[in-house]
């Protein structure tokens, strides 16, 4: 069970990086626009679209961030401690949700971002939207996945701790 964890330690580590990356990313933009605007004097519409959308996502890969950080600290706590506790469920549902809540948000977030770049350009047709729409389902689905996953997780750990304890109770 411990290999396990560790395991799951390791993707979410992973996961870290990945938004550690994509932060840096986002800020890179927002830096390079206001870099503009000082030195140029004048923002495109372009660009402020540009420090919009850095922005919004600047603030989803925190708030992930942060939430990811928590889990490695729940993780540890399980690795070491009792599995079936209401903190480590409450931890599993938190993180659960907060990826629920992350791949909607960057959801809307990019295909606002494309709906936007396509009318400023005036190439907004049916299909590309349809393309556009299922690019970004396509990179939720697995973040939903694992969401799912530890929701399900979450719930069972509930109910391990109340089993836990009514058998405590009848010893």
């Amino acid at each position: 069970m411990k290999t396990l964890f560790n395991i799951l330690y390791a993707i979410f580590i992973l996961f870290i990086l990945s938004v550690g990356v994509h932060l840096f990313e986002y800020l890179s933009v927002i830096a390079r626009s206001a870099h503009d605007l000082v030195f140029v004097d004048q923002l495109k519409i372009d660009s402020n679209l540009d420090i919009t959308i850095a922005f919004l996502n600047s603030v989803l890969a925190i708030y992930i961030l942060i939430h990811f950080l928590k889990f490695i600290k729940v993780l540890k706590r399980i690795s070491e401690k009792v599995l079936f506790s209401k903190e480590n469920g409450k931890a599993f549902f938190k993180i659960g949700r907060a990826l629920v809540y992350y791949s909607l948000l960057k959801f809307v977030v990019g295909f606002i971002n494309f709906i936007s770049t396509s009318v400023l350009h005036e190439d907004l047709h049916p299909y590309k939207i349809g393309v556009a729409l299922g690019e970004q389902i396509r990179f939720r689905i697995p973040l939903l996945g694992i969401a799912m996953f530890l929701l399900i997780i979450a719930k069972l750990m509930k109910d391990g701790y109340e089993l836990k304890n009514e058998n405590d109770l009848t010893i």
